[in-house]
């Protein structure tokens, strides 16, 4: 099953910034404009705060992307470095000033033995390619030295650094190390060691923080802010400051507070702004997307999302699933209502299960047609199946509301079961239908989604 989902990789972060498909293109463009204006004789440490899923790790990567776009020494190959800054400039955001970048996911790392070495190793991997040769030699004694001196193996980390540290081994690096190192210094040495020659200041964007076990990010924390306090580096950390707080509460204690403790490590606090949803999920986006067939569930699946404000990885999770029940085929007798009934009430019920699970099986027995009566569920399509034969088509938008309340009974509660709304008679097979498709297991559902 293809995931379309706008996962942060490169192709996906410029697409998306291209079109701002997401409404934050101006917002990237200030924090750039931030990143600027910082003193170069300062560090500093910046939280971007927001709720889980809300898009805080694509921000980063487009923002880091637009960085290494302008550095000539990234990963990045020509071709998509001048396509990138063509695409930047043309929003707005000139050439930046030249940054070395890292991207550290640090859930990824946190059952490392202690949070120096994996961020130092993220750095190394990340910039490796700055290095000079006549440099390599002290480059690589300087890491395998921090290594020694938080007395962890050096072979831990061989096979995944075998290749960025090719060319940079000496012979018997190991047999003149202190056993007691400044690490510290170290620290300071390695960055310098790395980017001295470059004129670069160094932006770490470490992500996932709030997701950690709580040794590992108040460890990882307590690091930085003693090991990399260092004019040259800029922490970008991107997470969730209540999760956050949550977590420092985990470790310390409940009544610990947890506030002001994050004030020592963040010198400046920023909420990523929500999503332009009018933007983002504009009529035709979830075609786009691959969900097609029918404009009428595509609409109210646009309705379910901007009623409960999903944030883009419920989007995406919530997409996957309506697209696998939308599927193919009217089957049953009353084909009107088994249709009328997977436009119109699918999609409601699949947002609830990703968003309200209590108010979700209230909804399903009968017992609850609040979703309905609150999402504002456009009805301009659905005069046809809400109408009888014999009634006029003046109605207005109440008579309609009355009677899509009417045909949410008429399916969901049992003592309602073949009631006729308008055209249609809901039968309990199709009460049935409905069941299957959103439980994922009807035959009518399609799992090979191109």
């Amino acid at each position: 099953m293809k995931n379309f989902s706008t996962k942060s990789t490169v192709d996906a972060a410029m697409e998306m910034f291209e079109r701002d498909a997401l409404g934050r293109n101006a917002e990237i463009a200030s924090f750039i404009n931030l990143l600027d204006a910082i003193d170069e004789d300062d560090s500093c440490t910046i939280a971007l705060n927001g709720d889980w899923g809300s898009g805080k790790t694509f921000f980063v990567k487009q923002t880091k992307l637009i960085l290494d776009c302008y550095n000539d020494h990234s990963d990045l190959d020509e071709e998509t470095r001048k396509k990138m800054q063509g695409v930047a400039e043309s929003r707005g955001i000139e050439r930046t000033k030249n940054y070395a970048t890292v991207y550290y996911d640090a859930w990824a790392n946190d059952n490392a033995q202690d949070p120096i070495l994996s961020l130092v190793h993220s750095i190394l991997k990340a910039n490796h390619k700055l290095v000079e040769p006549k440099n390599r030699k002290n480059v690589a004694n300087i890491f395998k030295s921090i290594v020694k001196s938080v007395k962890l193996n050096f072979e831990y980390f061989e096979l995944d650094l075998k290749d960025i540290l090719e060319g940079l081994e000496a012979d018997n690096l190991f047999e003149e190390l202190l056993k007691e190192e400044n690490i510290k210094e170290k620290v300071k040495e390695f960055i310098n060691s790395l980017i001295e020659e470059r004129g670069n200041r160094l932006v770490i964007f470490v992500d996932e923080l709030d997701r950690c076990k709580p040794a590992y990010a108040i460890q990882l924390l307590e690091r930085i802010k003693h090991y990399f306090d260092d004019e040259r580096i800029i922490f970008v950390f991107s997470v969730n400051l209540g999760q956050l707080q949550h977590t420092v509460k985990g470790y310390y204690g409940a009544g610990f507070d947890a506030t002001r403790y994050l004030d020592k490590f963040f010198d400046l606090r920023i909420s990523l702004p929500e999503i332009n949803y009018e933007k983002y999920f504009n009529p035709g986006i979830l075609s786009h997307w691959g969900l097609a067939s029918d404009k009428q569930y595509e609409l109210v699946c646009l309705t379910v999302i901007e009623h409960f404000k999903m944030p883009p990885r419920l989007v995406e999770r919530y997409i996957s699933l309506v697209r696998i029940a939308n599927g193919s085929g009217f089957w049953y007798k009353d084909k009107l209502a088994h249709r009328f009934a997977i436009s119109y009430f699918v999609p409601v019920i699949i947002g609830l299960s990703v968003t309200d699970l209590d108010t979700c099986k209230l909804f399903l027995k009968g017992q609850d047609p609040g979703p309905l009566q609150n999402m504002r569920i456009n009805l301009d399509g659905a005069v046809h199946f809400l109408l009888g034969e014999k009634e006029n088509n003046n109605f207005d938008e109440t008579i309609l509301r009355e009677r899509l309340i009417e045909a949410y009974y008429a399916l969901f509660d049992r003592r309602n079961r073949n009631k006729v709304v308008g055209k249609m008679t809901f039968s309990n097979e199709i009460y049935e239908s409905i069941n299957k498709r959103i439980s994922l297991l009807s035959a009518a559902c399609k799992y090979n989604l191109e």
